[in-house]
């Protein structure tokens, strides 16, 4: 899948951090466009919840790549845990 240099943006939405705001704009979207780029809210807060609606919106599972996974763990030192930042209970449900 390649997108071309100097494709056009054809539009722009600035979403509140609700999940049902933000799943029903990307369903909505998909049916337009053949691409949806998302910028912001994507990052490693633990309160994040685009990952989650983006995958509810396309009814796809969300699914972490384990090397993602390895990258995101805590470093754990005598007394500290080791661990994913995010736990499965943290998504959206």
């Amino acid at each position: 899948m390649e997108i071309a240099a100097g494709s056009d943006l054809k539009e722009l939405q600035v979403v509140a951090s609700e999940g049902r705001a933000i799943a029903d704009a990307l369903d909505a979207l998909r049916h337009r466009y053949t691409y949806v780029f998302t910028t912001g809210g994507i990052g490693p807060t633990q309160d994040d919840i685009t990952a989650d609606c983006a995958a509810k919106a396309f009814g796809v599972p969300r699914d972490a790549d384990p090397r993602a996974l390895d990258d995101h763990r805590v470093g754990g030192g005598a007394g500290q845990q080791t661990g994913p930042r995010r736990g499965r209970s943290e998504q959206l449900r």
